[in-house]
């Protein structure tokens, strides 16, 4: 689970990068910013894929194998998904863009970040209940998977107003096309990343681990 905890770091951070690159493109126009921004994350991108190896290496002789690979599976899909959109965003030119567009990627930018951050906590919540499991650390895990579901419908509702902005604010064919593309994706790791805490929270319940409180 160590594993996990270090891949979903690095959800985190890529989380933050897409956040950070449509913040500088709305308000400071530093493309230099959002390009390095974008060879950071393609780093990360690649380190998550070390740590999804190493899983499926280890899985082959470790118990609950079935439940690490599905969940790293997910994993997989939300950085590779935030990944795509750092890069996406580097191909937004500074100028001429919808502002209103912008507005609504970021708007869906700081849920998915959100959403991330407290997968985070859900991981680490569960690598502690399968020690030493307290009341507190119980709730600490429900609160955080439910949180992460939550925010996966709010994710959805942020897409279909983000959609029909793009549709109203359209200069052209590429910023409607590239601007979709963000927003799918964005769309799909909030979807991942509930899969993922769904995945986390099944097993916990199968395994019992709150059993006794």
């Amino acid at each position: 689970m160590e594993i996990c905890s270090e891949h979903a770091s690095l959800i985190v951070e890529t989380a933050g990068a897409v956040y950070d690159s449509l913040f500088y493109i709305s308000y400071k126009g530093d493309n230099n910013f959002v390009l390095r921004n974008s060879k950071r994350a393609k780093v990360w991108e690649s380190k998550a894929d070390e740590f999804v190896n190493r899983i499926r290496t280890i899985s082959k002789r470790i118990e609950n194998a079935g439940f690490f690979e599905k969940l790293i599976f997910h994993m997989d899909d939300i950085i590779d998904a935030l990944e795509d959109v750092v890069f996406f965003v580097s191909l937004i030119p500074p100028v001429n863009i919808s502002r209103k567009i912008l507005k609504s990627l970021e708007k869906m930018a700081v849920i998915v970040l959100e959403s991330s951050r407290e997968f985070l906590k859900t991981v680490y919540a569960y690598q502690c209940s399968t020690q030493i499991c307290t009341p507190d650390e119980m709730q600490a895990f429900f609160r955080s998977t439910a949180h992460v579901i939550s925010l996966e419908r709010t994710c959805d509702e942020a897409f279909r107003e983000t959609n029909r902005v793009i549709f109203e604010e359209s200069a052209d064919f590429k910023e409607a096309m590239l601007a979709r593309d963000c927003t799918k994706k964005i769309e799909d790791a909030s979807n991942s990343l509930m899969l993922a805490a769904f995945t986390i929270r099944d097993r916990a319940f199968e395994a019992h681990i709150w059993e006794g409180y």
